[in-house]
Parts: C-alpha cells; sequence; structure tokens
C-alpha cells in the first residue's frame, strides 16, 4: 500500500442481534499487532471517523460494561473510502449459558 494514503474507519457497536446501539464503548484499534488509537461511541453508538493510513491489516478489540469483548479483523482500510465496521457484543450474564 501507498504510504500516507488515508482511508477513514466508522464503527457501530449494537447489543447483539442488532438491536440497541452501546455508548459509551472502546475501540482499540492496531495494526498488525501494534498498538493504536483508543475511541469511544457516542449516544448512538458509533464512532467518530478515524482517519488510518491505507492497509489491510488492522484489527480491532470492542469492549463495553456489563458486555463480553471482541475482537474484529483484519480490516481493509483504502485511501479516499470510508470502511463501516459493525461489532455486535452480547451481555456478559449469556455466557455459558446452555452449557453444563
Amino acid at each position: 500500500m501507498e504510504k500516507g494514503v488515508i482511508g477513514h474507519l466508522l464503527v457501530s457497536v449494537r447489543c447483539g442481534g442488532g438491536s440497541s446501539p452501546i455508548a459509551g464503548a472502546s475501540l482499540e484499534v492496531s495494526l498488525n499487532g501494534r498498538g493504536g488509537g483508543l475511541y469511544f461511541t457516542d449516544l448512538s453508538g458509533k464512532t467518530e471517523l478515524i482517519g488510518l493510513e491505507a492497509d489491510g491489516g488492522y484489527y480491532l478489540r470492542a469492549e463495553a460494561p456489563l458486555f463480553e469483548g471482541g475482537e474484529y479483523g483484519p480490516i481493509p482500510i483504502i485511501g479516499g473510502v470510508t470502511t463501516l465496521q459493525n461489532v455486535e457484543l452480547f451481555p456478559s450474564f449469556m455466557k455459558g449459558r446452555g452449557e453444563r
């Protein structure tokens, strides 16, 4: 990928099943295992537009209080394009349900 070419990432975080947005979720964006920026969702469950260098190796770690965290990637970022990443987090009380 060409250095310095910028694309954008917009993350939408919702409760499992896509029903309700999760405000205040934290999102750590990293490139090829190297730490990156930390972002938070607003009341609509979305981040601000995150400007990133065009590359195909971005990963995302999403967490929110009372929810199980999740990891997503690799996420391709293309110069001049906004990539929408949908994230579903499930309530932590659901962990282990149905297991004996």
